[in-house]
């Protein structure tokens, strides 16, 4: 979160502005309980839409991916388990105004 003052506006107001950037992580575990290999199976992640949309950042095992959607392709030895994490990012502002009762919230 960062901080940014706003000078007066039109009507007279001192505001400020907080910059947020949030960071999701969302974690895939798969587990092979089978004696043979599966050579790819695919993943489809789709990015959470709230504080304007989020972005996908997780590139490794990516084999296609669009605006708010990626899908990963993972190779799982028999009887063994994966993990893919996909990390996701939004950055958005958020108005404050400069009262004693805003501020006090």
């Amino acid at each position: 979160v960062s901080l940014t003052r706003n000078e007066e506006s039109a009507h007279g107001k001192v505001s400020c502005a907080l910059h947020h950037l949030q960071t999701v992580t969302t974690r895939y575990t798969i587990t092979n309980n089978g004696t043979r290999k599966v050579p790819c199976l695919y993943v489809e992640h789709s990015a959470r839409a709230d504080r304007g949309g989020f972005v996908i950042k997780t590139m490794e095992h990516c084999e296609k991916q669009v605006t708010g959607w990626a899908r990963y392709c993972l190779a799982v030895e028999p009887e063994s388990e994966v993990v893919l994490e996909v990390v996701e990012e939004a950055s958005y502002q958020e108005a404050l105004r400069m009262t004693d009762s805003a501020i006090a919230k």
